[in-house]
């Protein structure tokens, strides 16, 4: 029989046909070139005549497939007869190209599909078993997509990235074993020692890439086609943004924690530094502009937009090269017609130092200012003890009269409304005297070590300024207040409101300093009396907050630099 049939199909016209899939699901199938060399051994056995080999990377799942569309219009031209093929499932995955091949049988255009295991000829019980194998072939397609999905959501919910693998991680496969992810040896500590670069904001993405691909030779992991490249600039970006370098990676709609056994790239506050970083507007500073002071701080008062200092290069008579510091504007001239001039960072500090002058107390009146609020810390802390002592035994008179209403009504005594109505006020009582509890509790803090470094911070400030490098420099400006603008080269400045205060009274503090030391004969009063007339503005703020005791509560605004006087 075998005789038979090869004779019949010996010498028919073939068309070889290999298709290897470019989805996920097809992994598996041997590649195009492994289908051509068994197909090779299937044609010698049955001496076929080999006219035309298509091998096409596609999907099978839908119709469209341009060399399957081209070899079905070579049989429907009669050109061949006989389709070669490594397994049916590489001919048709949908219902429409399946049929398309049987019903060329049944016009007598296709004489038989050949494949290494079987020939299916044009008869009823062959079509059948086509129909059978197509309709398999459709019914696994179906069924992969959706479990496919399956596996991948359950390998995320396990806290596993179920895609390709990440920059800088590769699989680690031990026999019987899931793939477990780990740092790549190669490339991991590179990226890292890159995100310690880009950390530090002196260097653009550019510059770090090309230090990354072209210094310390960086190249992408080698795949069968792909890899073995430099990192490209699109690729970078992405890493830079991706949450999962920390431990957090979305999968469809949802959001999963990374594995504990993963080891991460970088912490999250590194991650959303990174993103405060890319997401900087303006032009890369250069690396000598770094240790200037002042570098976003200042805005412009004309544009908004933000001051950049920079080194000016003047050459001198004797031919030497002299570098002095400047501050401008730095508008787009394209976008913003600006009209402000640069100015020098020693006219800028000038005027900065006059302010520092007006906010700076003297040493006299810090020690006898120091001196007076611990006295008053003090009193102040004896009387809220009884305050609190006297307010708790108003809270249990309160419960005992609450307490005795019930016993009162349960003995019938008084009527369910009167209780009622004596519980109600009795309530409202107890929750008055929570409140003023609550509000005395949060003036119990101990706020006179607070208040001392604020005095000292006023009488040491200009000093630091004058002599601080250009980290300290900017901390200080920045603690004065908000609102920094250069306009018209002046110094605008939103001065805090203890440093307000201290400003509008800095000449009574200057000229009155010897007067201020008190009388330890002299009472409260007399004290009183002696502040309000040298310091009018410090005593009309006190005069605002009258209270059980008047005295200096602090309201740290930033970095313990400066705080809110209320008096």
């Amino acid at each position: 029989m075998d005789f038979i049939v090869n004779r019949e199909i010996a010498g028919k016209k073939t068309i070889e046909y290999c298709r290897k899939s470019t989805e996920s699901e097809d992994k598996q199938i041997f590649s195009l070139e492994d289908q051509h060399l068994i197909n090779k051994k299937t044609a010698e056995r049955y001496n076929l005549k080999l006219i035309r080999i298509f091998k096409e990377s596609a999907s099978a799942k839908k119709r469209g497939r341009p060399l399957f569309n081209e070899m079905i219009k070579m049989i429907e031209e009669r050109k061949a007869n006989v389709i070669l093929t490594w397994a049916l499932n590489r001919l048709a995955r949908n219902a429409v190209d399946g049929a398309l091949l049987i019903e060329l049988m049944d016009q007598g255009l296709l004489f038989a599909i050949i494949t290494p295991g079987k020939i299916y000829y044009n008869s009823g019980d062959d079509k059948l078993l086509l129909q059978i194998e197509f309709g398999l072939a459709k019914k696994y397609s179906d069924d992969l997509s959706p479990t496919i999905k399956r596996g991948m959501h359950s390998k995320a919910q396990r806290g596993f990235w179920p895609g390709t693998l990440k920059l800088g991680y590769m699989n680690i496969h031990q026999p019987g074993e899931e793939p477990k992810t780990a740092p790549d040896p190669e490339r991991f500590p590179l990226l890292r020692k890159a995100i310690d670069l880009f950390l530090t904001g002196n260097y653009s993405v550019n510059d770090i890439l090309r230090i990354l691909n072209d210094r310390w030779g960086f190249r992408t992991r080698k795949s069968k086609r792909l890899g073995g490249k430099k990192l490209s600039k699109s690729v970078f970006y992405q890493f830079l943004r991706d949450p999962f370098y920390y431990g957090e990676f979305k999968w469809g709609t949802e959001t999963y924690k990374l594995h504990p056994s993963i080891p991460r790239l970088i912490t999250e506050e590194e991650y959303w530094k990174i993103q405060e970083l890319l997401g900087r507007k303006g032009v890369k500073r250069p690396k000598k502009y770094f240790e200037l002071p002042y570098r976003g701080l200042f805005k412009c008062g004309e544009c908004g937009r933000t001051w950049l200092p920079y080194i000016r290069a003047k050459k001198l008579k004797n031919n030497q090269i002299k570098e002095y510091p400047y501050i401008r504007c730095n508008h787009n001239p394209l976008k913003y017609n600006c009209h402000q001039k640069q100015m020098s960072l020693d006219d800028l500090e000038k005027q900065i130092s006059k302010i520092l002058e007006m906010i700076t107390i003297p040493k006299e009146f810090c020690d006898w200012a120091i001196k007076w609020l611990k006295e008053e810390h003090r009193e102040e802390s004896s009387n809220q003890l009884i305050f609190l002592k006297n307010l708790n035994y108003e809270l249990e008179k309160n419960q005992i009269k609450l307490n005795r209403a019930l016993d009162l009504h349960l003995e019938g005594l008084i009527s369910k409304e009167e209780y009622l109505k004596k519980k109600e006020e009795l309530e409202k009582e107890r929750e008055e005297i929570k409140k003023e509890l609550a509000t005395l509790n949060n003036r119990t803090f101990d706020w006179i070590s607070l208040v001392e470094k604020t005095f000292n911070f006023a009488k040491n400030v200009k000093i630091h300024f004058d002599n601080g490098d250009a980290d300290t420099k900017t901390a200080i400006v920045r603690s004065l207040g908000s609102n920094f603008y250069i306009k018209d080269g002046k110094v605008l400045i939103e001065l805090s409101k203890p440093f307000l205060i201290l400003k509008e009274n800095h000449e009574a503090l200057k000229n009155e300093v010897k007067n201020i030391e008190p009388n330890k004969e002299i009472g409260t009063i007399t004290q009183n009396q002696n502040f309000k007339y040298q310091f009018p503005t410090l005593w009309r703020c006190r005069e605002l907050n009258p209270g059980p005791k008047k005295h200096i509560y602090k309201c740290l605004a930033r970095d313990s630099l400066f705080f809110t006087l209320a008096f």
